[in-house]
């Protein structure tokens, strides 16, 4: 969304400096610049939805990436903890049957 809209101003922008370049006096640098800035306008203006798309699918992914990778660190954290478990559970099982003999 956002880089969509900085792309919108974007294309504003270089179309309000063709307007302006059109409005000077006419010289053949003048007109170009105005050309090259209204199709610059059109241009950002054609990307932006593109662009926010892109953008998204690439917050999307990263998105996702990170809650694999939280995934997989709660998944080591629960198997440290069945493993400690497990040992503790081991030692007193050790010591009762030491106790008991």
């Amino acid at each position: 969304m956002l880089v969509t809209a900085i792309f919108i101003v974007c294309a504003i922008t270089a179309g309000y400096c063709a307007w302006i370049n059109f409005k000077l006096p006419a010289t053949v640098y003048s007109r170009i610049r105005a050309l090259l800035l209204a199709l610059a306008s059109l241009t950002f203006l054609l990307s932006s939805p593109y662009a926010g798309l892109q953008y998204d699918r690439l917050k999307a992914q990263t998105d996702a990436e990170t809650s694999a990778i939280r995934t997989r660190a709660e998944a080591a954290r629960i198997a440290t903890l069945m493993t400690a478990f497990g040992e503790s559970y081991a030692v007193i099982e050790y010591l009762r049957t030491t106790q008991s003999q």
